[in-house]
């Protein structure tokens, strides 16, 4: 688990938390900034933990397509014939 990706996301992440807090000692006032540093913390941390997937060369999906296509006749057909509503404008 000690990866380059493990590595920059839990420093993303560290330094996002203590820019918020530095913002908001400076400031002795919570504001959007500091707000904005620590809600965007928690996404690198997301990308940390998120799965790896190397593997998908190997994933193989091969499905059949049938080949039976019901042609349906395009005439004239009334539709009140199969119960529809015509409506009225």
């Amino acid at each position: 688990m000690n990866t380059t990706r493990t590595v920059i996301g839990f420093a993303l992440s560290v330094t996002l938390l203590i820019l918020s807090i530095y913002n908001f000692t400076l400031n002795n006032s919570l504001s959007t900034e500091s707000w904005g540093f620590l809600l965007l913390a928690p996404l690198p941390l997301l990308i940390v933990l998120a799965p790896n997937n190397n593997d998908i060369s190997k994933v193989k999906i091969e499905e059949e397509w049938s080949e039976d296509v019901q042609n349906i006749d395009n005439e004239n057909i009334d539709p009140l014939d199969f119960g529809y509503d015509i409506p009225i404008l």
